[in-house]
Order: structure tokens, then sequence, then C-alpha cells
């Protein structure tokens, strides 16, 4: 995962955030259900 984000590119790396904030919220709703 590092290594794809050694060099990030806007779109790409907003793109990542995305996944990351999606994966986060997911994890806590089904945590918190």
């Amino acid at each position: 995962m590092k290594s794809f984000i050694i060099e990030p590119q806007i779109q790409d790396f907003s793109f990542v955030k995305t996944l990351a904030v999606g994966d986060l919220w997911s994890s806590s709703r089904v945590g918190n259900e």
C-alpha cells in the first residue's frame, strides 16, 4: 500500500482517500450495529 502512494497523483490520492474513509465509516457502522 505504501509503495502505491509513494508518488501520489491528485485523482488517485482522492480515490484512495475516499476508499479509506468509506472503509472506516462501514467498519464503525457495522461495529455500532
